[in-house]
């Protein structure tokens, strides 16, 4: 009896242990149920955006052509200027005292050389004494101008319209010649700086069109004209890239304003999608998204490249998709790879909670 009593335990312990393993295994088998989307195509062109800097066409540094000592200075620094205005000048004295003497000297050799010439034209004087004559005049003529010049070149004068910048002399300070004295910006030509990335210097050939955004009105983009891309990298290892504006903006724009120029680039191969910003997390790093096996409804991880998230909670993103697959879209963080979901339908926009 008490043998019997035994085996019926044991029997009653082999049912339950064998029934709670078939309930742990439907357990794991069963689907968990997640919202789906499927990505977006993006349209064969990519916008990217690079902090930039609006800045003077024309930024010259002004200089002297002659030496001397700074006598005065005209204007002030920032002060608006027109073409030819006078803005410094060096003392003439030493040029002026130089001018006239070789003024002197190419009076009394043009009139000798002037009678020289008509004795020559009436065969009274050689040929040799002719030369001599003409030679004389041509050296003393281009001393007497090159003295004009340099007493001209006392005097600083505006090249265009602009903007003072820097006064880096003062009087009566000794000025070089070429020695720079001021800087003269054009507000008039302005063109836009920015840095561009090796990577994105390599596609050149991709661009399509520029445009900027400013900070005063961000809704707006004013189109550029690319001008040239330095190939010689600045101290930050990115290539200058210089934008002259197409059309002038309807607010005013200054030198030193920050701006965002926006680069399209045309893609040939085009792998670029847009997906629910929710459909991407994150694993060793690496972000991805789950996409859903249409034959068992399991999951793997997709590797993406994210290139930008919008403001509308949507990401564009470079991967290996379709048009067709079907992915998570929310809860994410919570699946595994290979785990069985049930794809739930999105809500209809006039259904909004799921609630009918």
């Amino acid at each position: 009896m008490h043998r019997k009593y035994t085996l019926t335990l044991f029997s009653i312990g082999m049912m339950i242990f064998l029934s709670s393993c078939g309930e742990e295994d439907t357990r794991e088998e069963r689907s968990t149920p997640v919202r789906v989307t499927q990505p977006e195509v993006h349209e064969p062109y990519l916008t990217k955006s690079y902090p930039s800097l609006i800045q003077a066409a024309t930024d010259v540094n002004l200089s002297f052509r002659v030496p001397g000592p700074l006598l005065e200075v005209y204007v002030r620094e920032g002060e608006e200027v027109r073409q030819g205005q006078l803005l410094a000048r060096i003392d003439p004295r030493d040029y002026e005292t130089q001018l006239e003497a070789t003024k002197a000297k190419y009076e009394g050799i043009r009139s000798e050389a002037e009678r020289v010439i008509s004795l020559y034209r009436r065969g009274r004087v050689s040929a040799s004494d002719y030369d001599e004559a003409v030679s004389g005049l041509k050296q003393i003529t281009a001393k007497y101008q090159a003295h004009q010049d340099a007493l001209a070149d006392t005097r600083l004068e505006a090249p265009f319209d602009g903007q003072v910048g820097q006064l880096l002399f003062r009087p009566p300070e000794m000025i070089d010649a070429g020695m720079p004295v001021m800087s003269l910006s054009s507000h008039r030509d302005l063109e836009v700086l920015a840095h561009l990335p090796d990577r994105d210097l390599l596609r050149q050939q991709d661009f399509v069109s520029f445009s900027f955004t400013t900070g005063l009105h961000p809704e707006k983009s004013f189109p550029l004209e690319l001008r040239n891309i330095s190939r010689i990298p600045g101290l930050n290892g990115m290539y200058p890239a210089y934008f002259l504006m197409a059309d002038q903006p309807d607010h005013p724009i200054l030198p030193g304003m920050r701006v965002e120029v926006t680069i399209t680039y045309r893609e040939d191969e085009n792998n670029f999608f847009t997906v629910p910003a929710s459909a991407i997390f994150h694993d060793n790093e690496q972000a991805a998204v789950w996409r859903i096996a249409p034959d068992d409804n399991r999951v793997s991880a997709v590797p993406v490249e994210i290139v930008r998230i919008g403001n509308d909670g949507k990401a564009l993103v470079a991967a290996d998709l379709a048009p067709g697959d079907l992915l998570v879209s929310a809860g994410v963080h919570t699946l595994s790879e290979g785990q069985n979901v049930d794809p739930l339908e999105e809500p209809s926009d006039t259904n909004v909670g799921d609630i009918l």
